[in-house]
């Protein structure tokens, strides 16, 4: 149960210059109940509170300036919390954590908008910040298990540019951001080491072709990073589609291809006390899809006698 309340004010300092200030509280009342061992794993209760502010300045018709805060909780799901041990293999485990603590976040921005261009940078504080971890088991010698647990402090830093691409036959959205994390603990086994920055591209393109159909050509790219623990690898992907419309755009076909390469992967590394860990995923993100979309046009106008729908219950909630 998380009741909530919400204040908000909004106002203007000239013509070109707005702002809104408000707030938000939570009060948490969390109760979880194991049906395998008929125990309660989860009882807690915390009360937040979250500001937000926000300054806009409209320089001229093509120019933008604003800068904003924010705070903002990310709560952990149950199956995060369920400490029930799910056993992979005689040495290898999975479990939750009824010790996780709910993340906190103080994000600080400005962005720049000129045209259709966007120029953003921030910095996020998060304190409680979630990850997860290979950490030495209690069944057996050297047996481990796998379970989220809270990181004390994450600092990000990170800045972002959109591009926006129109012209007769080609329409183009493009980012590109940068982003620099950095944990903070002081549990001895969560050492800070070495810290990289992030570079992140993605570029979706259409190009019609005449009359005739649209290809699509889309990709992602995710650098290295390394946040002074955890280390993780780059990965890209890039996806291709064509499509046609007929009866007079009424009908639309679509055949897309993703993940051309089978390059996508979720790799890296991380060392916490004596355990060190190297891993890597693959999803399963190369498919074909083929898409059919008919427009039978617009509905009729739909025409209600009865137009007090919901009174009596405006009048119980008053």
């Amino acid at each position: 149960m998380v009741p909530a309340a919400y204040a908000q004010f909004k106002g203007k300092l000239s013509e070109k210059v707005n702002y809104s200030i408000g707030v938000r509280s939570e009060f948490t009342d969390a109760i979880g109940v194991s049906n395998i061992t008929d125990s309660t794993l989860l009882d807690t209760t915390y009360f937040n509170i979250f500001p937000n502010a926000l300054l806009n300045w409209r320089i001229n018709e093509k120019w933008n300036l604003s800068v904003n805060y924010s705070g903002r909780i990310d709560r952990p799901r149950f199956q995060s919390l369920d400490p029930f041990v799910w056993y992979q293999d005689s040495l290898t485990s999975r479990s939750g954590n009824p010790f996780l603590k709910p993340e906190i976040t103080h994000a600080f921005e400005t962005s720049v908008g000129y045209k259709m261009y966007s120029l953003k940078a921030g910095y996020n504080y998060s304190m409680n910040h979630f990850r997860y971890a290979v950490l030495p088991g209690g069944f057996a010698e050297n047996s481990v298990v796998f379970k989220p647990i809270n990181i004390e402090n994450l600092h990000s830093v990170y800045a972002s540019l959109t591009i926006p691409v129109q012209v007769k036959f080609w329409n183009s959205f493009n980012t590109a951001s940068f982003t620099l994390n950095k944990i903070v603990d002081s549990r001895p086994e969560l050492v800070s080491g070495v810290v990289r920055p992030q570079l992140y591209l993605y570029s979706y393109n259409s190009f019609d072709v005449k009359d005739w159909f649209r290809l699509e050509l889309m990709g992602e790219y995710v650098g290295s990073q390394n946040d002074g623990v955890y280390s993780n690898k780059d990965t890209y992907w890039v996806a291709a589609g064509i499509s046609k419309q007929f009866f007079n755009k009424k009908l639309m076909c679509q055949f897309l291809v993703n993940d051309i390469f089978v390059s996508y992967r979720d790799a890296g590394s991380y060392t916490i006390g004596q355990t060190a860990v190297e891993y890597e995923w693959r999803m399963s993100s190369n498919f074909y899809r083929l898409t059919l979309r008919y427009n039978f046009g617009k509905l009729k106008d739909i025409i209600y006698n009865t137009k007090n729908t919901g009174e009596d219950e405006i009048e119980r909630t008053n």
